[in-house]
């Protein structure tokens, strides 16, 4: 599965703005009760902000995947 669309997202604590691209690879997030998908690394993805993806994640609905 991926993103389907573009899709943006807050950046942790700092609040700081990030664009997941559409074609990003998600994987389903059985473990949460919301359900969702969290977010893989993306070609380009700086250090600092794939640290971020692996460590914490970003959740995507399923609105935003195919």
């Amino acid at each position: 599965m991926k993103t389907k669309r573009d899709v943006a997202r807050n950046w942790g604590w700092t609040r700081k703005s990030v664009v997941v691209p559409k074609g990003t690879p998600v994987t389903p997030a059985d473990s949460l009760p919301q359900g969702g998908y969290w977010v893989q690394p993306w070609p380009g993805i700086s250090r600092e902000l794939a640290s971020w993806v692996e460590t914490y994640g970003f959740l995507v609905d399923k609105e935003d995947v195919e």
